[in-house]
């Protein structure tokens, strides 16, 4: 029995995760498949197949457990067993069920099947990497496994409940976006939409929609209702509205925020980086925390039963081990910069970096909201409106507080004739080189193509920092990380090389 349990995790359980992994990619990449039709045939059989292998694992082990209950009910060993079997194979029929229903929503053309499509992709993905490193298990003592995956998988659930955010957000956008572009009764769209949702959700939309019947405004009505749409699109909806363009304004935040959802973009690679490396610390932590506990006074205890000294290299890990255990709550903060780092990463992903409204973290980075509030300002433009007009809605609007003050400033400057976009520029939402830029559109007459164009490239720069930043640190901790594991790694294994010597 045990031959064979290690055998299907050793051997059968990876290959059906590699086998998921490049199903994964496929279904990615089909647009570019020659022979679409065979793509969606396999991804049905494959499917199939894993749900049934999972179906059929489930019900194995229901048996053993009811067997395992009349005779061995106090062997915890067996229960534990089955129990973790259970959930890997519920697991497998799980991702089975996945793959087979991405096989009839392949070719999908309409933005919510795309969504899904995109969200169930993302899903795949982190379940063949766990079915990959499963057997892991067998060769890594139990506890590091336990801190490696507890990290792993509430980063991983994290993600999925932040893509399932961000499709809700997206359907929202575009059923309201569809609403308004075809005179349709925008609160019973709303209605129907609310019902294909559950929980907090269903009713925030259904409170939704009755707003809109008591006759609020849209952006009045979500911002009673927070949380359904993201905050840039509150921002731009609100200057659609006011300006006679919410249709334009609906479709274009619809748009970006369907584009932003693709897990191939530069914070999804930041957030799994960062996931990556604490879980890399926490590892390093557990083992070196194991050697100091189990290993290093066996060590001083065989040193002392020779009179010897153990290496310098060794006095000085032990020393240091001693420190921080005498100086825990020195040691506890920055021990605990890794994890507070990952908390405040995963909030972010899952919140969304623009829905965050602390004043003290995105002070920062001021242009980060410079796109938005530059396409918002294009809307008024574009509806004839004077620009102090749009920048009054924003700078009374606007969720973060610093970026209300600077449109705030921006606005005196305009209602006493003075040019806005140098106060843009003081306050770090434009650049030196962009004002003039500006300026120079809004004497032509295409002010409105010209912020769309400034907003775009401003989000390139962004992406491209974040890549750029992606590059420059990787490698600084790399070294970081090899060095801390050379130290430990000589510190651990001078005393049997002097204490070999020694006797020798």
């Amino acid at each position: 029995m045990e031959i064979l349990i290690a055998f299907f995790l050793i051997l059968m359980i990876p290959l059906m995760g590699l086998g998921i992994l490049i199903s994964e990619s496929m279904a990615r990449n089909h647009r570019q498949s020659t022979d679409p039709q065979n793509l969606q045939t396999w991804l049905g059989v494959f499917g199939s197949a894993v749900m049934g292998f999972g179906l059929l694992g489930v019900m194995v082990l229901c048996a053993a457990a009811i067997n395992i209950a009349l005779n061995h009910a106090d062997e915890f060993g067996l229960i534990f067993g089955v129990g973790v079997g259970l959930i890997v194979t519920v697991l497998i029929g799980t991702t089975g069920f996945l793959v087979f229903r991405l096989s009839s929503r392949l070719n999908a053309d309409d933005v919510v099947g795309e969504a899904t499509r995109d969200r169930n992709l993302a899903r795949l993905r982190i379940l063949g990497w766990i079915f990959v490193f499963l057997p892991m298990t067998l060769l890594v003592p139990a506890f590091l496994i336990i801190s490696l995956l507890t990290v792993i998988l509430v980063a991983a659930i994290v993600m999925i409940l932040a893509n399932a955010k961000r499709a809700r957000q997206g359907q929202l956008l575009w059923a309201m976006a569809i609403s308004v572009r075809y005179d349709m009764p925008l609160a019973d769209e709303i209605e129907a939409q609310a019902l294909t949702f559950w929980g907090k959700n269903r009713v925030r939309t259904l409170a939704l929609a009755e707003r809109l019947r008591e006759g609020l405004s849209l952006p009045d009505a979500l911002d009673e209702c927070p949380g359904l749409v993201p905050d840039f699109a509150l921002t731009a909806i609100r200057s659609g509205e006011k300006s006679g363009k919410l249709d334009s304004a609906l479709r274009e935040v619809a748009t970006y925020h369907i584009r932003q959802m693709t897990p191939a973009n530069e914070m999804f690679s930041f957030t799994w980086l960062g996931v990556y490396y604490c879980a890399v610390f926490g590892a390093i932590f557990t083992i070196v925390a194991f050697q100091m506990i189990w290993i290093i006074p066996k060590f001083k205890a065989i040193f002392e039963g020779f009179g010897m000294e153990l290496p310098l290299l060794t006095e000085g890990l032990i020393d240091a081990s001693d420190s921080m255990a005498e100086n825990m709550l020195l040691w506890c903060p920055v021990l605990g910069l890794p994890i507070l780092f990952l908390v405040v990463l995963l909030i972010g992903i899952y919140r969304g970096w623009g829905n965050i409204r602390s004043s003290a973290l995105t002070r920062w980075f001021p242009r980060s909201d410079t796109p938005w509030i530059l396409r918002a300002l294009s809307f008024n433009v574009e509806a004839g409106q004077p620009l102090f007009e749009g920048i009054t809605e924003l700078a009374v609007h606007h969720p973060r507080s610093h970026i209300r003050h600077s449109l705030s400033a921006a606005e005196i400057a305009a209602r006493g004739g003075n040019d806005p976009w140098d106060v843009f520029r003081e306050q770090g939402l434009l650049r030196k080189t962009e004002v003039p830029a500006i300026s120079a559109a809004e004497r032509l007459g295409n002010l409105p193509w010209v912020l769309r164009q400034m907003a775009d490239s401003v989000e390139r720069r962004q992406r491209y920092k974040v890549a750029r930043w992606l590059e420059l640190v990787r490698p600084f901790i790399i070294v970081a990380i090899g060095l801390a594991v050379a130290y430990v790694c000589i510190a651990l294994f001078m005393p049997l090389i002097k204490l070999v010597n020694d006797l020798a």
